[in-house]
């Protein structure tokens, strides 16, 4: 495909001239546009969730009027680790730069450890940010799934091309795989397969194996302790959120519109509607009736949603993006025919993507939702770059026999 990379590490420099020119990058085109600190309603409930927990220990939503809505953790977690940190709203807001900057590293430390150079894939994940307006100055999920994504394609880029399989990379990719799936739960086949990679990986080296187990132990532990709590406040064993039934139904209620671009408010039908103004039932109650209610639906024309969701995947994901995506897949399937150290690697994210992708377009219409596939998308396409590139300077190069003759012609034109 292309030039094979180098196994020299990366400058300590250079690493942080990468991620203070991407943070800069976006501060700028922020300051261009004008955009202004503006938190969104997911923001204010992430920061009230995060605030309730340093009161209450549990990350249960009873600040709003939706009381006992619980939220996938991760983000709250975290904004906790930066609220315990003196963090104002604002202050965690400016942080999202360095987490945008932090996440084109790893996207420019991946394409570097499949080719020579880095640059083109942080570039094209920064123009898809753009378009998609994943605003730093509000606080989003996507800032920081996408900062677990790519820190997982650069370890496990640097473990089968260059083979460096430490018990500390183990660590970090089981743990970053786990915080990408806690803070976007979509994402659970990302750490499934993170898992069995590590598991069949290590299962010859004892350091390794331990490092593995340790970190699913500690995330376990972490994620238990979020289901205790939740069942102790609600009554309820709750796993990550109890809210996503209502959407699922609204996506594949079949009164609704059936063109994907309308779908993105859904249609409530009075079954619905009935649940949803239900005084009688809590949250996780409604939510089950949701989740039942969208059961019905499905299994009822089972056909007939596939062909919708199709439909709905196929306008996010493809022409939504005027087939970009699919030219960064065919970039994907040449990687893997044509660098055979690297196929199952290759393969393995196009699949996920193909996975991820299928279960988002269950959902409603939100083409923010489509930024999880930037990251592969991104070294896809760089890669496809790196061999036009690589193609053009062994076409251009002159042969070693001519270059030889060149030489030798010009040493004998001296005087």
């Amino acid at each position: 495909m292309a030039e094979r990379r180098t196994d020299s590490k990366t400058p300590w420099w250079e690493a942080l001239m990468v991620a203070v020119f991407f943070s800069l990058t976006m501060a700028l085109l922020d300051l261009r546009a004008g955009a202004e600190i503006a938190l969104g309603p997911d923001a204010e409930l992430y920061l009230s969730v995060a605030d309730n927990f340093l009161s209450t220990g549990h990350f249960i939503q009873t600040a709003r009027e939706v009381r006992g809505m619980v939220v996938p953790f991760g983000l709250p977690l975290i904004l906790t680790i930066l609220r315990l940190a003196g963090l104002s709203a604002a202050g965690i807001v400016r942080t999202q730069y360095l987490v945008f900057g932090l996440s084109c590293l790893f996207l420019y430390l991946t394409e570097k450890a499949y080719f020579r150079w880095g640059g083109p894939a942080p570039v094209l994940l920064t123009a898809a940010a753009r378009l998609l307006r994943i605003d730093l100055t509000n606080i989003m999920v996507e800032h920081w799934y996408c900062l677990f994504l790519c820190l997982v394609l650069w370890i496990v880029s640097d473990m089968v091309v260059k083979g460096r399989k430490t018990p500390a990379r183990y660590s970090l990719l089981c743990a970053a795989g786990f915080m990408a799936f806690a803070v976007r739960p979509v994402l659970g086949p990302l750490y499934a397969a993170v898992l069995a990679y590590a598991a069949a990986s290590s299962r010859k080296d004892a350091r390794r194996r331990r490092a593995v187990l340790c970190t699913v132990l500690i995330s376990g532990l972490l994620l238990g302790a979020s289901v205790l709590s939740s069942y102790r406040e609600t009554g309820h064993w709750i796993g990550m959120e109890n809210y996503a039934g209502e959407t699922i139904c609204l996506a594949n209620n079949p009164e609704a519109e059936e063109k994907a671009e309308n779908q993105s408010m859904g249609y409530r039908t009075e079954a619905m509607n009935a649940v949803r103004n239900d005084a009688s039932l809590d949250q996780t109650e409604k939510d089950r009736a949701f989740r039942a209610m969208a059961k019905e639906y499905i299994l009822s024309d089972l056909g007939h949603v596939l062909s919708i969701t199709l439909e709905k995947m196929m306008s996010m994901f493809i022409t939504g993006w005027r087939y970009i995506p699919a030219l960064a897949m065919l970039c994907g399937i040449c990687m893997a025919v044509f660098r055979p150290g690297e196929r199952a690697l290759h393969i393995t994210a196009l699949l996920l993507c193909a996975v991820l992708a299928f279960f988002t377009a269950m959902g409603l219409y939100i083409r923010r939702y489509t930024y999880f596939i930037w990251p592969v998308a991104a070294v896809h396409l760089s890669g496809g770059l790196h061999s036009a590139i690589f193609w053009l300077r062994r076409r251009t190069a002159p042969a070693p026999g001519k270059e030889i003759a060149a030489s030798d012609r010009r040493e004998g034109e001296r005087p």
